[in-house]
């Protein structure tokens, strides 16, 4: 908020204009490091593999465009429905593809590991989605360590609070989308859970 008071950015210098400006979304894929740099500088009892934003360091170039995310100044919102998830209010927010490269506030779109993209039940997204995502790995030749630092928090809170809002409940989550996944195979014969590289996540068996 301060940032964007402060007037530097011209980004923000027509705000009156405008309760809604779409950020920049520069795609990181799901493109593995080195161990080492993973690794690297992470506290004591935290892994790395839980945290998107240090294990994935791949992204596109910022020349390249992408559908943005808003941020709306809610002190002007007028209570229209969003019409876009992208461009909640529409002709009130700015352009729907910004320019990465020219944005002072960035927000980084991690396709992420599976365990954490896929859905439980019928997933209308499934691997396909994550796949196609992950095929622009071609493009995505950028290492871009940005946030890595932000961790560093720890140090402040100390471990044990730092964990418990982080790593463990990423943790927690994956366990629950698992019984949920388990519970649905359990409960309905019309659903079967495919391996990750065999197709579509719970695909509905329309043999039965």
């Amino acid at each position: 908020a301060e940032y964007i008071a402060s007037g530097i950015d011209d980004m923000f210098s027509n705000s009156s204009e405008t309760p809604c400006v779409v950020l920049s979304r520069p795609l990181f894929v799901s493109e593995e490091s080195d161990e080492a740099i993973i690794q690297g500088g992470i506290p004591d009892g935290f892994d790395p593999a839980y945290f998107h934003t240090l294990r994935y360091r791949y992204r596109q170039s910022l020349d390249q465009r992408q559908n943005g995310k808003s941020l709306l100044d809610v002190s002007r919102y007028d209570g229209r429905n969003p019409s876009n998830v992208h461009r909640v209010l529409g002709d009130l927010c700015t352009h729907n593809f910004p320019y990465n490269s020219v944005m002072g506030l960035r927000l980084h779109h991690y396709v992420g590991s599976w365990e954490a993209f896929r859905r439980p039940g019928l997933d209308t997204r499934g691997i396909g989605t994550f796949r196609d995502r992950n095929s622009k790995k071609q493009k995505a030749n950028y290492e871009d360590d940005t946030l890595r630092p932000w961790l560093s928090f720890v140090a402040l809170v100390g471990n044990e609070t730092a964990f418990a809002v982080t790593q463990e409940l990423r943790q927690k989550a994956e366990v629950e989308v698992q019984d949920m996944i388990d519970k649905l195979e359990r409960a309905d014969n019309n659903f079967r859970h495919l391996d990750y590289d065999e197709g579509h996540p719970f695909q509905q068996n329309k043999e039965n």
